[in-house]
């Protein structure tokens, strides 16, 4: 209760009520002091004029003579008696007394005691000299009159123990403080309600301001004059709304930046300048193989890349300091940049991190790379052989046309293999960029197959091979490129007759299973290595490199077959032992599109 009493009166309601009471007490206060100052002031110079007036020359004359009678305190105790109740106001709280003028002893009075106190007019009027200060603060007021003649020297002391002045004072007092008190409940009155014309203007903005805080910006203030409170509630008014609008833009572009942040291929991790984490995107926990929240600091981070990054020689931007990495994590090669951050005001606030994958990028550039150089030593070979045959007929006489007709074939068969090669390679780079330009037509791909088993009968009978068809399970026409697949078949059939020994065996099978159409060539020949499978489906890549350069192979066969499979949605799929023998199986789905058929 006191606590909440407490804090009722630190509002500023109180406060201004508290200083409108104040203000009235203060200035009742003093005027109610002033009055009764000016009463007391009053009364005690209107008893010193009245005693000066009193006690004039015919007076002191009536003085003198009664002093002069055979008995003075007598003749002037009579004469007192006459004339002080009415001209000097003697009563009950005013007295006179006779005093020796030599001493002050008290000779006789008109009260009931005759023991006077010696006061400074007293004392004044035993020098000779009318007694007639009055103090404000004494408890009483007096008078002293000297009288003296050559015989004899008395004092007339009059005395007032101002009861009555105190009476009309109390009286007085008690009624500045009624007006005391009656002014200060008039004065929380007014106080009350001249504050509530400020702080309901202010308690409503206290309001407004607390909803904008809660980010409410909807409700507006009523302005209820042109003061400056009414003056101050239109320009919060208007302050409210032009931050609004300006939250409203750095809202939407924060959701924008999150949008393009969140769905950023690259990491992005920010860190304030106590390196504690403060943003992180999905990719970049992807990357590092964290769940959210479990990245805290950028300690972590750098022990996570084991790298050793000063976070402080970041956020200065020293000059020399690295601040790019590549690392290898969970099988990719990440790039890794940071850098300080600041405001709009040039103000570091923390530091950047952000994650690039580039294990695409750097294989693509180790394939180009092997591309180059395997291209260039593929071409090499029948090169050199050219340019040694074609320099020999030229810087050589020969006589014998036969030699002559053999050279001449060598180079041809040489420019044969290059055109065959850069045929591959074309074929290879439009199936590779233009994978949607297939001519699909409805086909009999068991037909299909079996025909060219049956045209490649004859080569597999010249190396002493036996290649046989098997018809699997009835598979129904689907949409291919007919020429393609065909080229596919025959591709894979040729290096089956190529890496057969003599007396081997071929098995062509084709037949359907699911939703796809199987195709699957079986050899009795040397096989490949297992360290040899997951490159066997690279550019120029050959297991027997020798015997395939012998017979006039590109290396390209099999990347050529995988980009037609892949082409039309299927997959291509090798499995072998090496010196028994190999399958190549190819499975084509049964619903390509139809959209593109002829």
């Amino acid at each position: 209760m006191f606590e909440k009493a407490r804090r009722n009166f630190h509002k500023i309601q109180w406060k201004l009520i508290f200083i409108f009471i104040l203000l009235i007490l203060m200035v009742m206060i003093i005027a109610g002091t002033f009055l009764l100052s000016s009463v007391s002031s009053f009364y005690h110079n209107q008893f010193k004029q009245k005693m000066n007036m009193e006690f004039n020359d015919s007076f002191n004359k009536s003085l003198v003579l009664a002093i002069k009678a055979d008995d003075p305190v007598a003749s002037l105790k009579q004469l007192m008696d006459t004339y002080a109740p009415v001209r000097l106001g003697v009563g009950t709280n005013r007295n006179y007394y006779i005093l020796d003028g030599n001493s002050g002893k008290c000779l006789v009075g008109s009260g009931d005691s005759t023991e006077v106190t010696l006061t400074n007019n007293i004392v004044s009027a035993i020098a000779g000299n009318i007694g007639d200060v009055i103090s404000v603060k004494s408890g009483f007021m007096d008078y002293a009159y000297p009288i003296q003649t050559d015989n004899a020297s008395y004092i007339i002391y009059v005395m007032d123990n101002k009861t009555e002045v105190n009476q009309v004072s109390h009286s007085l007092f008690m009624v500045v403080m009624q007006a005391i008190l009656y002014g200060a409940l008039i004065a929380a009155v007014i106080g009350y309600f001249m504050s509530k014309t400020i702080t309901v203007p202010i308690r409503n903005l206290t309001g407004k301001a607390s909803r904008m805080a809660e980010g409410n910006f909807d409700s507006v203030i009523e302005v209820r004059g042109d003061d400056e409170i009414g003056v101050l509630t239109t320009t919060f008014n208007i302050m409210a709304s032009k931050l609004k609008n300006t939250l409203d833009e750095i809202s939407s572009e924060k959701d924008k930046i999150e949008v393009i942040i969140k769905n950023l291929d690259d990491g992005i991790i920010a860190f304030d300048l106590s390196g504690k984490t403060i943003h992180i995107n999905p990719s970049a926990e992807k990357m590092l193989g964290v769940e959210k929240n479990e990245l805290s600091d950028f300690a972590e981070l750098c022990k996570k890349l084991e790298v050793e990054v000063p976070m402080q020689d970041i956020i200065n931007n020293k000059d020399g300091v690295k601040k790019e990495w590549e690392f290898e994590l969970s099988d990719m090669i990440i790039s890794a940049h940071f850098a300080p951050y600041k405001t709009e005001f040039n103000k570091t606030e923390g530091v950047v991190v952000a994650l690039q994958d580039i294990t695409k990028q750097q294989k693509l550039d180790r394939s180009r790379r092997a591309f180059v150089a395997d291209i260039s030593h593929e071409l090499r070979t029948p090169l050199t052989n050219i340019k040694s045959y074609s320099e020999t007929l030229l810087d050589t006489e020969i006589d014998d046309k036969e030699i002559s007709k053999n050279f001449l074939n060598v180079i041809n068969s040489e420019a044969d293999r290059m055109t065959r090669l850069v045929t591959d390679l074309l074929v290879l780079s439009r199936l590779e960029h233009t994978q949607d330009a297939l001519k699909l037509s409805l086909c009999d791909v068991q037909g299909l197959v079996e025909q060219i088993v049956s045209t490649m009968s004859i080569t597999a009978k010249k190396s002493k091979l036996t290649l046989t068809y098997v018809k699997g399970t009835e598979a129904d026409s689907i949409y291919v490129d007919k020429d393609k697949i065909n080229q596919v078949v025959v591709n894979i059939i040729s290096n089956a007759i190529k890496y057969t020994q003599e007396g081997g065996t071929i098995s062509v099978l084709c037949g359907s299973r699911e939703d796809v159409v199987y195709i699957s060539v079986s050899d009795t020949g040397i096989g490949i290595p297992e360290k040899d499978l997951p490159m066997i489906f690279d550019r120029f890549y050959r297991v027997d490199k020798a015997r395939s350069r012998k017979q006039g192979g590109t290396g390209l066969g099999l990347a050529i077959a995988k980009e037609i499979v892949e082409a039309h949605k299927g997959t291509i799929s090798i499995d072998s032992e090496y010196k028994k023998g190999t399958t190549v199986t190819v499975n084509l789905p049964v619903n390509l599109n139809e959209s593109k058929g002829e």
